[in-house]
C-alpha cells in the first residue's frame, strides 16, 4: 500500500480571504475536518497516512519537508 500525506497549505488568513480577514476571525488551532476525514478513511483501509497542518505552528517550508521525510522514513522502517 502507498503512503499518503495530507498537507494543508501553510497560508495566512490574509492570503486566504484578503481584506475580509480584518472582520472574520479565521484563527484556528486544529486541522480542517475535511483533511482529517480523508485521513481517517485511508487509515481505516490500512494505508499508512499522516495529516500535516503547519498553520497553528507557523512551520517553515523546510520544517514541513522534514516532517514528510520523517514520515517516509518511519513508514519504510515497518514495511
Amino acid at each position: 500500500m502507498p503512503n499518503i500525506i495530507f498537507i494543508d497549505s501553510p497560508t495566512t488568513p490574509q492570503d486566504r480571504i484578503g481584506d475580509l480577514s480584518k472582520i472574520i476571525d479565521l484563527s484556528r488551532d486544529r486541522p480542517h475536518l475535511g483533511m482529517l476525514s480523508l485521513a481517517a478513511v485511508t487509515r481505516a483501509n490500512n494505508w499508512k497516512t499522516a495529516a500535516i497542518d503547519p498553520y497553528p505552528y507557523q512551520w517553515s517550508d523546510g520544517e514541513i519537508c522534514q516532517r514528510v521525510i520523517d514520515f517516509k522514513c518511519l513508514s519504510e522502517k515497518y514495511l
